[in-house]
């Protein structure tokens, strides 16, 4: 989980937990994007040790449980245009919501 990033004292740890997978730290990306809402969440990059992005959303001084709820409705959505028939064709546009991890 993201909270996991961060020791007690506020030091960054090397490992993060992703399902039943253990990531390693490699670096973060050095761009930041700030998104254009009431309270500029900033969209951070990390780099694993599997080559892999992983962006992660990252809001300071907020009870983010409603952002999860929404986050799990994307999910839910995007798993149902996935076994859509009629969102899922090969020769029409993908349909998703993009959706952050964000805990």
């Amino acid at each position: 989980e993201f909270n996991d990033l961060f020791g007690k004292n506020g030091e960054l740890l090397s490992t993060i937990s992703l399902g039943d997978t253990r990531l390693i730290l490699v670096d973060f990306d050095e761009k930041l994007l700030v998104l254009h809402s009431l309270r500029l969440p900033k969209r951070i990059t990390i780099r694993g040790h599997d080559e892999n992005n992983y962006r992660f959303l990252v809001k300071a001084g907020e009870d983010i449980r409603q952002d999860q709820r929404i986050e799990a409705l994307f999910s839910i959505m995007n798993d149902l245009y996935h076994n859509d028939p009629n969102c899922n064709q090969s020769n029409s546009a993908h349909i998703a919501v993009r959706t952050y991890k964000g805990n």
